[in-house]
């Protein structure tokens, strides 16, 4: 509980020391000649650094007013401000050199480092601290030393293969420093309203309930969060479709990439939400002390059709930022903390942490709805087409399916059994029915490399 709510904080506040300018970054870098790029990435850096040394000073100064805020139900949590400091820095630094590395067309390679390094470095902290090997306090530090790590990485990558460098050189003859100024002010509403969406649900259940009850929100959070695995990927790559699209004024192909997306979201996050779904008895019986975790059953299936629902959406928030527009993502980023925090407050002390997720689904449609209608108003683009319905009934149909298959006693046996059988399902419904030519390509490339692999 205090590992994630120690992280939840520190990515929230990652979006106000960034300012916008890692969406600036992205947005400009990639059209400016090569003697305006080195002004643009220093003015940014030195920008960033500045608000971050701010920042730490104004946190200083109010220490006793955020003591206050978690001292009823969470204070433990008061005794690691110091490492909420240090991981906002880290975040805010990996998140730059992420922007940096794609606007150079490298999308894969800080998510392969960031991933690789997370994971399996906090598995190993966790096993340390399970052999007592190294004590909590230890695996606290484990876990902001993995940040580094990850940061230093990254910066040997991205100085090695793009000659990355900062310092002050060009900031002067750098061109439009107030327009990438205003447009990352709008990109800070948009970053501070995803944050809050993400990270505002687990501050406030340990607010209001506690840091063990966080702990078992986060961990079914973490469970929902692989559904959204699929989007995260398919929109790195959209942005510089997208932005190369707007840039041609081919809005047709943009509203093509729409469709597809949705398509391909809605097909991917089902999936992976019906495997989850359907096992998650059995997860939670394989887990060490599962049962104080099970409390989190209904969190996970409310949290999953929240995001499945937000993938169904598509790309509405990179058409919107990336469009003429952009400036009106202010308007739905107050609605989005408004809606977020108001039904945090109502549903919290109600519901408990289930509470929680009924306000994330909740704020997830009005979010995305509002979007969607504002991107058909004024772009006449739309990620729905007439097979959204029929994907959606047969994911329901497939989950219903699956769920009638008698448990058996062995868990490890009742997954592979229940998995298999929604594998095949939709494998069945994929290749015969074909409602992604995406997914279905792929298919005839793996089942041409079988036949020739054969001959």
């Amino acid at each position: 509980g205090i590992v994630r709510t120690i992280t939840s904080i520190a990515t929230l506040l990652v979006p106000f020391v960034l300012f916008g300018m890692n969406g600036a970054l992205a947005k400009y870098y990639p059209n400016l000649k090569s003697n305006s790029k080195k002004g643009l990435v220093n003015f940014i850096f030195i920008t960033v650094v500045t608000i971050y040394v701010v920042l730490l000073g104004v946190g200083y100064f109010s220490i006793d007013f955020i003591e206050g805020f978690f001292e009823e139900n969470a204070k433990a949590l008061n005794d690691y401000f110091f490492e909420i400091a240090v991981l906002t820095g880290l975040i805010a630094l990996y998140t730059l050199l992420t922007a940096f590395s794609k606007s150079n067309y490298d999308i894969s390679t800080p998510n392969i480092i960031r991933e690789l390094f997370q994971k399996v470095f906090h598995a190993l902290l966790i096993a340390l601290v399970g052999y007592s090997i190294i004590s909590y306090q230890g695996y606290i530090q484990g876990v902001i030393g993995i940040y580094v790590l990850i940061a230093i990485i990254l910066f040997i990558y991205v100085n090695r293969k793009f000659n990355f460098s900062f310092g002050l050189s060009g900031i002067r003859s750098f061109p439009i420093k107030s327009e990438v100024l205003i447009l990352s002010g709008y990109t800070l509403l948009g970053g501070v309203g995803s944050a809050i969406v993400l990270q505002v649900d687990q501050i406030m259940v340990t607010k209001y309930i506690g840091l063990a009850s966080n702990s078992i929100y986060s961990t079914a959070m973490f469970m929902a969060m692989v559904i959204n695995i699929p989007r995260k990927f398919v929109s790195q790559i959209s942005i510089p479709i997208i932005t190369n699209a707007f840039h041609r004024k081919d809005f047709q192909s943009i509203n093509e990439h729409y469709k597809k997306a949705s398509v391909n979201h809605l097909i991917m996050g089902g999936f992976l939400l019906t495997l989850i779904a359907t096992n998650l008895s059995s997860i939670y019986t394989i887990m060490p002390n599962g049962h104080l975790y099970n409390d989190g059953y209904y969190i996970v299936i409310v949290l999953g059709i929240a995001k499945l629902m937000d993938m169904t959406f598509s790309l509405n928030g990179e058409i919107l930022y990336l469009s003429t527009y952009y400036r009106y993502t202010i308007l739905f980023v107050v609605v989005l903390a408004a809606v977020t925090i108001i039904s945090n407050i109502i549903l919290i002390p109600i519901y408990g942490a289930i509470g929680a997720a009924y306000a994330t689904l909740f704020t997830y449609l009005v979010y995305n709805f509002s979007r969607f209608l504002f991107i058909r108003l004024k772009l006449n683009f739309s990620p729905f087409s007439r097979i959204t319905p029929f994907i959606i009934f047969t994911i329901v149909a497939i989950f219903g399916g699956v769920s009638l298959i008698p448990e058996v006693n062995n868990p490890w046996i009742d997954i592979f059994i229940k998995s298999a059988a929604t594998a095949v399902f939709y494998g069945i419904y994929l290749v015969y029915f074909k409602p992604s030519n995406e997914i279905h390509q792929i298919y005839i490339q793996i089942q041409n490399r079988i036949r020739s692999y054969f001959k």
